[in-house]
């Protein structure tokens, strides 16, 4: 197929797209949302493709809603590419734009634009937004699902049952796997989308439904607090954590409500907070939660490594061995908890050597190959191995950038602060200029 023709096969894939969202009752928001998600596209010209306007049309809607300005259609070209070539657009096109599409300036930005603001313009652009109109369909569905789905969200009294339930689980599974794959910018949206459906029916449905919604609630909010932590966002995170907690305790799943302690004590360590990381992981031991195996071995590791920050004795040797056998099935898994205790108890080489296992099984996700590899960086560098930690942190960034994992860039950040003393290392520098250069 010639450049041409794949142009014009694309460009049908997206009006396909584009119509079959509106026709199921989406906004021009979540339109424009899903062509960033489906078609990797800049959030400018994703706005412009959901509303269906060509350059010449955006030039002309844009000088009718800002009278004093100029604008051409190479520009819009150029504003719509950047940072990926183009030219960066003034803050008062922006604004302009905004107006013109009546959306928000933050909708029409992303990450990678947020990196080359200065502090000065992320003021005028604002916040990313946190919570999203109910999208019930950013993956596509079976007609007759997407039918009873929509019905669903507009009735939930008379449409809601198991069945509309077990749809949006499986559109959540779709997004964690997607999560993996292409990492958590990707995955956002349409779990935003899941919750607020989700939720929205939980306020009107029958009494028998409303367990199954709010326990899928949780569930999908414990997931976009996972997102967040991803993308570097403690804040926004935390904001969701405890929104799972709540609606884990209205639905009397005293299961994830311990499994909701042991992730923020996972992102206590984030924070690097020993102590919060101990009390969180203790209580989720000790508390009546109903913890599956599984989730007892991750506690009982990971109050281990808070007595290793806190620098309390642990024998963590003992530890591994009441914890192994509750991972029946999950011990590569398992694995990698236990390297971050070994790392905090002293011993990274041991760390290392169980992360270079992991990630040579070929069982990690794309998104876990490059936070584990950061990971086992770290290691090497605490063992004093400032050429393989080099190497693996090199390899580590590149999949941080390619998938959007802020923390994954973080820990790769912090192991070429532990690089200092080795600046002068040939690959300790090439670390560095990778670190220094922009994606």
């Amino acid at each position: 197929m010639d450049a041409m023709a794949a142009a014009r096969s694309a460009k049908a894939e997206r009006e396909r797209v584009r119509e079959s969202l509106f026709a199921r009752g989406c906004t021009t928001a979540q339109v424009a949302v899903e062509l960033v998600r489906r078609f990797r596209t800049r959030p400018r010209l994703a706005w412009r493709h959901a509303l269906g306007w060509a350059q010449w049309k955006l030039v002309q809607e844009y000088l009718a809603a800002n009278p004093e300005a100029r604008l051409t259609e190479s520009r819009v070209s150029e504003y719509e590419s950047w940072p990926f070539g183009g030219v960066k657009p003034p803050m008062e096109y922006l604004a302009g734009l905004a107006v013109t599409f009546r959306c928000q300036i933050t909708d029409l930005v992303d990450g990678a634009d947020r990196e080359h603001l200065t502090a000065a313009e992320l003021l005028l652009v604002g916040e990313p937004q946190v919570s999203a109109a109910p999208v019930v369909l950013l993956v596509p569905l079976h007609d007759e699902w997407s039918a009873r789905v929509t019905a669903a969200v507009a009735d939930p009294a008379r449409y809601c049952d198991a069945q509309v339930v077990s749809m949006l689980r499986t559109q959540l599974e779709t997004f964690k796997a997607m999560d993996g794959r292409h990492g958590p910018a990707a995955a956002l949206p349409g779990v935003l989308g899941v919750v607020s459906a989700v939720w929205a029916m939980a306020q009107e449905a029958p009494e028998r439904m409303r367990v199954l919604l709010l326990s899928l609630a949780a569930e999908a909010a414990e997931f976009t607090g996972w997102l967040y932590r991803d993308l570097a966002d403690p804040k926004r995170a935390g904001v969701w954590y405890d929104r799972a907690m709540e609606w884990a305790q209205a639905a009397g799943d005293r299961g994830a409500q311990g499994f909701l302690l042991i992730r923020k004590s996972q992102m206590a360590y984030d924070a690097y907070d020993g102590r919060r990381v101990l009390l969180l992981a203790r209580t989720a031991l000790d508390g009546p939660w109903k913890l599956d195996p599984w989730l007892r071995a991750e506690a009982l590791v990971q109050a281990a490594k808070g007595q290793a920050m806190m620098g309390q004795s642990v024998q963590l040797n003992a530890v591994t061995d009441q914890a192994y056998p509750l991972a029946a099935g999950r011990e590569r898994t398992l694995d990698l908890r236990v390297a971050t205790a070994w790392s905090e108890a002293g011993e990274p080489e041991r760390a290392a050597a169980l992360y270079a296992s992991a990630l040579a099984s070929g069982e990690l996700s794309r998104r876990d190959m490059g936070f584990f590899g950061a990971r086992r960086s770290s290691a090497l560098a605490r063992a004093g191995e400032p050429e393989p930690s080099a190497v693996q942190a090199i390899k580590a960034l590149a999949e941080a950038r390619e998938i959007g994992s802020a923390r994954t860039g973080a820990i790769v950040r912090d192991t070429l602060t532990a690089l200092r003393r080795w600046s002068r290392n040939p690959v300790v520098a090439d670390l560095e200029a990778a670190v220094s250069s922009r994606p």
